[in-house]
């Protein structure tokens, strides 16, 4: 069933590369692999435009580790974004955030990337992914007991969201037991979007673009930089009533197979062996 929705940063990558060509950085982090399918591109990008390319994921593949000691450009940081980001740091401009989608994590990436980027005043880009729904207002955990208990909302591995809907219930969007979700929609702390609003309030230099696709997309740069353009330049054109009704199609459609296929499963369980 996962096959079936598109989920991956792969989708955006006539945007990300679009991006990079302008900003051309030095460096690139990102944030979060999954299986590395994305990352198997930015390897080659990064790779072919001889630019350092540093991923963080905490269950790497063995295809990725392999690449990572063959490649002169290519790291990878087997751990969390939030311990690579305080030890050793951020020494990228270009950064792609798309690991645990919840406000905690979100939020304290953005924080001490702002401090990396005060300490050496680059001009970047940072791209958070997953600030549509259903994580712009709810939080999701791969591994809710990895985090501080007072920062996890209560949650399910097995119940799933729906659109319209506050609170997880049967069937719906879900992780399957691979991630959870938390039990109602909204309320402080809670979602992507939330943690990157918030973190915009608190550090007014910076503005935000995002993008309603693909579960959305941000970039943050600092106001009145050449960043700042170039991503208008390039999301421009796909910020749009049309990509946000395209969104919406595509995720009420998405929902309406997991139903049908929620009751073909109920059917052929009902049914009596042989």
């Amino acid at each position: 069933m996962a096959d079936l929705m598109l989920h991956s940063l792969k989708e955006y990558e006539e945007i990300i590369f679009s991006l990079l060509d302008r900003t051309a950085p030095n460096s690139v982090l990102e944030i979060g692999s999954d299986s590395g399918p994305f990352t198997d591109r930015l390897i080659k990008y990064c790779g072919e435009k001889k630019i350092e390319l540093v991923t963080v994921e905490p269950s790497p593949s063995q295809a990725l580790a392999a690449q990572a000691i063959d490649s002169e450009v290519y790291n990878l940081y087997q751990g969390l974004g939030l311990i690579y980001l305080l030890a050793p740091g951020c020494r990228s401009e270009f950064t792609l955030i798309d690991g645990d989608h919840n406000y905690f994590s979100v939020y304290n990436e953005l924080k001490l990337l702002d401090r990396a980027w005060s300490e050496r005043s680059p001009e970047g880009v940072v791209l958070v992914h997953h600030v549509g729904w259903p994580c712009a207002r709810r939080d999701s955990y791969y591994e809710p007991n990895g985090l501080p208990s007072e920062v996890v909302h209560p949650h399910s591995f097995d119940l799933g969201a729906t659109l319209e809907v506050a609170a997880l219930g049967k069937g719906g969007l879900r992780g399957g037991g691979a991630f959870a979700m938390a039990l109602n929609e909204g309320g402080p702390r809670n979602g992507v979007l939330t943690a990157v609003e918030d973190f915009l309030k608190d550090q007014p230099r910076y503005t935000v673009r995002i993008l309603d696709a693909v579960f959305g997309l941000a970039a943050i740069t600092v106001r009145g930089t050449e960043s700042e353009r170039h991503v208008n330049e390039v999301f421009g054109p796909y910020d749009n009533a049309l990509m946000r009704n395209l969104e919406r199609n595509r995720l009420e459609l998405f929902l309406k197979v997991v139903e049908l296929q929620d009751a073909l499963n109920a059917q052929s369980a009902a049914q009596p062996a042989g």
